[in-house]
C-alpha cells in the first residue's frame, strides 16, 4: 500500500499541476491583490469604529460580557448586533493587542476569503474564466476594499454568504440534498454575524431551489425540512439565550425600548432597515432652526443614507464606489438571460435573483449604508464573471461589439462618475484608456484564432476602473471619527466633510472625574461618545442619552435611581446638544434634579460638567 501511494502521489501532483496550473495562478494572483488592498497600511486605520472598538474592548472583561456581547465595561447594555463577529475580533485582540490591526484585521482576512469562495461557487457554476474574473471583481470591489478595512462585520457576513452559495450550488446541481443540512448550518451561523441582512439571499435560495428541483421537491422533503429546522435552530440559540435570561441578570438591550433581543431582531435590524422613512439619528429636529436641520441633512448624505432612490447606486460618491461593478453584473444577467431556457436551468437564475433583490431594496431603502452591499457582492462579483464568460461563447463579430460596447461603454460612465471626485480622475483616465487599447485589440482580432482570449483580457482589464477607486481607499482615505464612514470616496469629493477626529478629551475628562470606585466613571450625554471613551481610556461610562433613537438610554424614573444611588458621580454634556435641544427634556429634568452645572471645571470648549450628588 505504501509503496503504492508513492508512486501515485507524485504523479498525481504532477498531472493536477498541468491541468489546473493557470486556474492556482490565477486564483493566487486574485487573492494576493484582494489581501494587497485589505491590508496595506491597515495600521493606520486607528481603532476603526469606536462603536464595535469599545464592546470588543468590553467583552474581553469576562464571560459574561463575552456571551452578551456587553457594550461597556460595566455591561449595562449590549451591543445592538450578534455577537459571533464580535468574538473573533474579541480573540484577534487577546492575540495581539487592543489596537488598530487587529480589531480590523479579521474583517480583512474575511474579505480576502470571500474572494476565494466567490471563485470556487462561480467555477461551479461558468467554469473557470467566469471564476477568475469573479474573484478579481470581488477583489478590487471598491466597497469591499472600504468595508473590509473597518471594523464592522459586514466583511464577514461577505465570507459565510459566498460559503453558502458554494455549499447551495453543489447541493443543488449534483444533486446532494444533505449537503443543505451544511449549507443551513453555515447560513445559521451567519444569522449570528448580523441578523437578517444576510438573509438578503433566501428569495433567491427559494426560487433557485423551486426552479431546480420542481420535480423532486416532494420527494426531497425531508432533507429540504432538515435544513430549514437546522436553519431556524442555529439562527435563533442566541437571541433565544438571551430573551429567556432575566432582565436583571443580564445588560439591556440597546436600541430597543421594550428590553427585548428578539424586538431588536425584528424592529431595528429588522423591518426599519428596509422600509422607507427617515433614519431617526439624521431626522430633522422638530422646531430646529434650518441651519441646523441642513447641516443634518448633509450629514445623513455624506454617511451614505436619506437618499433613497434607484440612481443612489450609480451617482454621487456611491458612482466610484459601485457603480461599475454594479452595471457590469447587470451586463452579466443581460447576457445570461439571452438564452432563458439555459439562465434557468443553471446557478446563473440564483447569482441574478440574489442581485437583483439587493440592488432593489438597496433602492428603496433609507437606512442602506454603503457597507450594506457587502450582502450581494458575491453576486455581484459572479455576474461580472458570467459576463466574461458568456462573450467569450459568442461567436464572431457579436463577441466582439458586445464585449467592446459592453467595457467601453463602463469606461465612459466610469469616467463620468469621478468628476466630483478630483483625486480619482488622473488614475481612471489612465485605466480608461487601457480599456480603450483592451477594446481596440478585441475589434483587430475579432475573428482570429484567439479571439475569445482577447474578450475576456477585455473584462479583465474594465476591472481597473473600480481598481482605481480600491487603491485610493487604501492608500489615501483619512482615518478617524468615532464612527467610520461607510463610503470613504466621500473625501475625494470636490467639497469633502472634514476628515474625523476625536471628539471626547478623554484625558481632561478623567483629570476632571478621578477614580472614586464608584460603577461609573462619568455619564456622557451620547452612545458613541461612550464607545470614544471607552476605546481610549478602558474605563467605565454610562451613555446617559442614546442618538440612534434620540432618547434616553435609561426610562427616566431607572435614570433617576441610578443618578441617585452615587454610581455616577458626574456628567459631561455637550454644548452643542444643549442649546440645539436634542436631549430631551425628560432626560434634562432628571439630570438639573439629580447634578449640578459646575462653572469652574473645564474639559473643553464644547463640553459642560456637571456634579452628582446622591
Amino acid at each position: 500500500m505504501r509503496a503504492a501511494l508513492r508512486s501515485w502521489r507524485p504523479r498525481g501532483l504532477r498531472e493536477f499541476w498541468r491541468a489546473h496550473a493557470l486556474e492556482t495562478a490565477g486564483l493566487a494572483a486574485a487573492l494576493g491583490i484582494a489581501a494587497g488592498l485589505r491590508f496595506v497600511a491597515l495600521s493606520e486605520a486607528g481603532l476603526g469604529n469606536l462603536f464595535y472598538a469599545s464592546t470588543v474592548r468590553s467583552m474581553g472583561r469576562s464571560w459574561h460580557h463575552f456571551w452578551y456581547a456587553a457594550y461597556d465595561p460595566a455591561a449595562t447594555l449590549t451591543v445592538d448586533k450578534p455577537p459571533l463577529a464580535l468574538w473573533f475580533q474579541v480573540l484577534a485582540v487577546r492575540i495581539g493587542g487592543f489596537e488598530g490591526t487587529s480589531l480590523i484585521g479579521p474583517m480583512a482576512v474575511a474579505g480576502v476569503i470571500a474572494v476565494g469562495l466567490t471563485w470556487g461557487a462561480t467555477r461551479r457554476t461558468a467554469g473557470p474564466l467566469a471564476a477568475l474574473v469573479a474573484a478579481l471583481a470581488l477583489a478590487v470591489f471598491p466597497e469591499s476594499v472600504a468595508t473590509s478595512r473597518d471594523s464592522t462585520m459586514d466583511a464577514m457576513l461577505a465570507a459565510f454568504l459566498a460559503g453558502a452559495a458554494w455549499l447551495l450550488i453543489v447541493a443543488v446541481e449534483t444533486p446532494r440534498p444533505r449537503l443543505l443540512l451544511v449549507w443551513a448550518l453555515v447560513m445559521g451561523l451567519l444569522f449570528n454575524v448580523k441578523f437578517f441582512e444576510g438573509f438578503l439571499v433566501m428569495p433567491a435560495v427559494v426560487l433557485y431551489i423551486g426552479l431546480r428541483w420542481r420535480r423532486d421537491v416532494i420527494t426531497r422533503w425531508r432533507p429540504i425540512a432538515g435544513a430549514g429546522a437546522v436553519l431556524v435552530l442555529v439562527s435563533v440559540a442566541w437571541v433565544a439565550s438571551v430573551e429567556l435570561t432575566p432582565a436583571e441578570h443580564r445588560p439591556r438591550i440597546m436600541n430597543d425600548s421594550s428590553n427585548s433581543a428578539v424586538g431588536l431582531v425584528l424592529r431595528y435590524n429588522g423591518l426599519e432597515r428596509v422600509l422607507p422613512g427617515e433614519v431617526t439619528i439624521f431626522a430633522p429636529i422638530p422646531g430646529g432652526s434650518a441651519d441646523t436641520n441642513a447641516q443634518i441633512r448633509a450629514s445623513a448624505l455624506a454617511f451614505g443614507v436619506g437618499d433613497a432612490g434607484p440612481e443612489r447606486l450609480v451617482t454621487g460618491s456611491n458612482g466610484p464606489l459601485l457603480g461599475a461593478t454594479v452595471l457590469l453584473a447587470l451586463a452579466g444577467i443581460a447576457l445570461a438571460a439571452r438564452e432563458p431556457r439555459r439562465f434557468l436551468a443553471s446557478p446563473a437564475l440564483f447569482w441574478a435573483a440574489w442581485a437583483i433583490t439587493g440592488i432593489v431594496l438597496f433602492t428603496v431603502s433609507n437606512r442602506a449604508a454603503a457597507q450594506y452591499t457587502e450582502s450581494y457582492a458575491p453576486a455581484l462579483a459572479a455576474l461580472v464573471g458570467l459576463a466574461a464568460a458568456e462573450v467569450v461563447r459568442m461567436r464572431g463579430w457579436r463577441g466582439a461589439a458586445v464585449t467592446v460596447a459592453v467595457v467601453l461603454g463602463v469606461a465612459v460612465y466610469a469616467r463620468w462618475a469621478v468628476r466630483g471626485h478630483p483625486p480619482l480622475i488622473h488614475s481612471t483616465t489612465i485605466a480608461v484608456v487601457l480599456v480603450v487599447l483592451a477594446s481596440a485589440l478585441v475589434l483587430l482580432a475579432w475573428s482570429r484564432r484567439h479571439a475569445s482570449l482577447y474578450r475576456g483580457l477585455a473584462f479583465v482589464a474594465v476591472l481597473a476602473l473600480p481598481a482605481a477607486a480600491s487603491i485610493w481607499i487604501a492608500t489615501e482615505t483619512p482615518h478617524g471619527g468615532q464612527i467610520t464612514r461607510p463610503n470613504p470616496l466621500v473625501y475625494a469629493a470636490k467639497r469633502p466633510p472634514a476628515a474625523g477626529a476625536r471628539v471626547v478629551p478623554v484625558d481632561l475628562v478623567l483629570a476632571a472625574f478621578p477614580d472614586q470606585g464608584t460603577k461609573y466613571r462619568f455619564g456622557i450625554d451620547g452612545v458613541n461618545n461612550a464607545g470614544e471613551a471607552v476605546a481610549y481610556g478602558d474605563i467605565s461610562v454610562f451613555p446617559v442619552w442614546n442618538e440612534y433613537e434620540r432618547a434616553g438610554m435609561l426610562p427616566s424614573e431607572e435614570l433617576d435611581e441610578l443618578l441617585a444611588s452615587g454610581e455616577v458621580p458626574g456628567l459631561i454634556l455637550g454644548l452643542g446638544r444643549l442649546r440645539g435641544g436634542l436631549i430631551g427634556r425628560d432626560v434634562m429634568d432628571v439630570v438639573m434634579k439629580r447634578c449640578r452645572l459646575d462653572p469652574r471645571a473645564r474639559v473643553g470648549q464644547e463640553w459642560s460638567v456637571w456634579r452628582c450628588v446622591p
